[in-house]
C-alpha cells in the first residue's frame, strides 16, 4: 500500500509528475515560473517534473508549436545518465555521462599512457543525421574540455563510407577507416589506417548475408587481413543498432488539468471536487490522491470547461 506525504506545498504519490512552465531558459535555471494561461501566449518552455527531477522539457514557439525537446534518464540510484535532444520528434542529439562503450574504445587507443580512470566521469555525446544516422562521436571531460571525436560518412544505401578518429588535444587524426561497398557483389570491405594513413589491418563482409555474418567473411588475401575491431564494427552494422527512429510521446491527452497557485500543472484524471478537496489519481494509476482546493488556482476538465472556481455571472 502507497503512503501519502503531505508537503508545504501540496499532497502526492511516490511517482506524482507535475508540469512547470518557464519563458525562457534562463528562467529556467531560476525557477522563474509563468501560469499555463501566459505560457500559451507566447514562446515558452514546458518542462515535467517528477518531485525534484525533471523528466522532459518541451521548447514551444508563440504559436504554441513544438520546436524541439528534451529527455532525461536516471540510473537506479537516481543520478543522470542520459540526455536524449529531438526535432521534430526525432533524435538529432544524444548524451551519456559516465562509462560508455564507443568511448570506452576511444580513450584507451588515444589516451592509452594514462591512468584510465581519471577518464570515469567524461560525457559522450551522439549527433545523428537527418537519417537518423550517427555521424559524429563527440568525447568531454567532467569539466566539458574536449577530448577527441569520431567523425562518419555514409553511402546512399546507409552504410558507413568513412571514419575519422581524432585527438581534439593534440589536433591529431590519429586512426582512420576506409569503407568499400560494391553494389553488385555486396561486398563490404573496411580498411583501418594509422595516424600516418599507413594500412595496418583489413577485413570485409558480404551484406547480404549479414544476419549470419560469422560464417561469410571475405577472403582478403594480404597480410592485413585482420581488424581487430571489426566484430563490434560489423555487429553494429548487422543489429543497426543506432538507427534510431524513436519518436517523442510525452505529451499528456485526455486528461483533466489542475493549476496550482505556485503554477505547477498537473494532469490527472478527475475523480471528484468537494468543498475542501479535489480528488483524482494520476495517469496509469486507480489510487484515488487528494489535494486541498486552497493550494489550488484552478481546475480544468478534459473538455476545457473550469470546474473550479465555479464562475457567477
Amino acid at each position: 500500500m502507497k503512503f501519502l506525504i503531505f508537503l508545504p506545498l501540496f499532497l502526492f504519490s511516490q511517482d506524482f509528475e507535475f508540469i512547470r512552465y518557464y519563458k525562457n531558459e534562463k528562467d529556467f535555471k531560476n525557477d522563474v515560473r509563468i501560469d499555463l494561461i501566459k505560457a500559451s501566449k507566447s514562446s515558452h518552455i514546458q518542462a515535467l517534473f517528477s518531485k525534484n527531477q525533471i523528466l522532459s522539457k518541451i521548447y514551444f514557439d508563440e504559436n504554441f508549436k513544438e520546436i524541439s525537446s528534451e529527455v532525461y534518464d536516471y540510473d537506479s540510484e537516481k543520478s543522470l545518465f542520459r540526455t536524449v535532444f529531438y526535432k521534430k520528434n526525432i533524435i538529432f542529439k544524444m548524451s551519456i555521462f559516465g562509462k560508455e562503450k564507443m568511448s570506452d574504445v576511444f580513450i584507451k587507443y588515444a589516451f592509452n599512457k594514462f591512468n584510465q580512470d581519471d577518464f570515469s566521469n567524461r560525457i559522450t555525446n551522439y549527433y545523428f543525421n537527418d537519417k537518423n544516422k550517427i555521424e559524429r562521436y563527440e568525447f568531454l571531460s567532467s569539466n566539458n574540455s574536449k577530448l577527441g571525436e569520431i567523425k562518419f560518412t555514409y553511402f546512399d544505401e546507409g552504410f558507413i563510407q568513412s571514419e575519422k578518429w581524432i585527438n581534439l588535444l593534440s589536433g591529431k587524426n590519429i586512426r582512420s577507416f576506409e569503407y568499400i561497398y560494391d553494389k553488385k557483389t555486396q561486398n563490404y570491405i573496411i580498411t583501418e589506417f594509422d595516424s600516418n594513413y599507413k594500412m595496418i589491418s583489413q577485413a570485409g563482409i558480404n551484406i547480404s548475408n549479414l544476419n549470419n555474418y560469422e560464417n561469410f567473411g571475405i577472403n582478403l588475401d594480404n597480410e592485413h587481413n585482420s581488424l581487430p575491431e571489426s566484430s563490434y564494427i560489423i555487429d553494429d552494422i548487422s543489429k543497426n543498432k543506432f538507427d534510431l527512429n524513436t519518436k517523442l510521446n510525452i505529451f499528456f491527452k485526455d486528461t483533466d488539468l489542475i493549476i496550482m497557485k505556485n503554477d505547477d500543472s498537473l494532469f490527472v484524471n478527475l475523480y471528484e471536487i468537494n468543498d475542501e478537496l479535489v480528488k483524482f489519481n494520476e495517469k496509469n494509476s486507480n489510487e484515488i490522491l487528494s489535494l486541498q482546493l486552497i493550494k489550488i488556482k484552478e481546475v480544468i476538465d478534459r473538455n476545457g470547461e473550469i470546474v473550479y472556481p465555479i464562475l457567477k455571472y
